[in-house]
């Protein structure tokens, strides 16, 4: 017997889902390792902050001399492990994104950076390579912010990909400015107090800092739906 369809009836559209709703809906256990990850990056910035400030503000006087408390040390030491740790567990973000070597490229400058200041540490090394280790930092964590763009992007949200380049951008002006408050300073520029322009220099650190924190969160948060 011949089917007859009904013309009336509109036949159901289906949406076709995108690569990033897709893994999203799938809550994978690669999924739930990077959201893991951001959230012990974020652990870690707040382990620095804090230990930042035990070391700055809240020292001991002993024997006539400073001594700053060692749980400073612990913490600040702790927190640069977890920028190692937190990145490692994104690995396996799907290649898909885009974010996939950059990730891997952060992991690589995070561990050479942590191995480096450890040496240095351990060692008492003051000669001016060792504070290479710093420049590794730094790019690692370019590349990790580029990564979270690039996973922002997969996941189809726009919004947090503008907040990685804004992060980007404001840690570009700190750069700069860096360079050129130490060129005035070498060149004997520098009129009244200079510290107030590192002072504000810090706090704009501060809130850039901030920023990618919550950056951060906001992609953890993302990466539940």
């Amino acid at each position: 017997m011949a089917e007859f369809t009904n013309p009336t009836v509109v036949p159901e559209v289906v949406a076709p889902v995108s690569p990033g709703a897709e893994w999203l809906s799938k809550n994978s256990p690669e999924l739930r390792r990077a959201r893991l990850g951001l959230w012990l990056i974020l652990i870690g910035i707040c382990a620095m902050l804090l230990g930042m400030a035990v070391y700055i503000v809240i020292p001991l006087r002993a024997l006539g001399m400073v001594i700053h408390l060692d749980p400073a040390l612990c913490l600040l030491g702790t927190g640069y492990v977890l920028q190692v740790i937190g990145p490692s567990m994104c690995l396996d973000v799907p290649a898909a994104s885009g974010a996939k070597p950059l990730v891997t490229t952060t992991v690589v400058l995070m561990a050479l950076s942590l191995a480096m200041a450890a040496t240095k540490y351990l060692a008492s090394m003051h000669s001016p390579e060792s504070g290479n280790y710093f420049s590794f930092l730094l790019g690692g964590l370019v590349a990790f912010v580029l990564s979270l763009r690039q996973l922002a992007l997969f996941i189809e949200r726009p919004d947090l990909a503008r907040r990685a380049v804004a992060v980007l951008v404001v840690a570009a002006g700190i750069a700069f400015a860096s360079v050129g408050l130490n060129a005035m300073a070498v060149s004997g520029l520098f009129s009244g107090h200079p510290q107030v322009f590192v002072q504000a220099l810090s706090v704009v650190t501060l809130v850039d800092l901030i920023l990618y924190a919550s950056l951060i969160n906001s992609l953890r948060k993302a990466l539940r739906r």
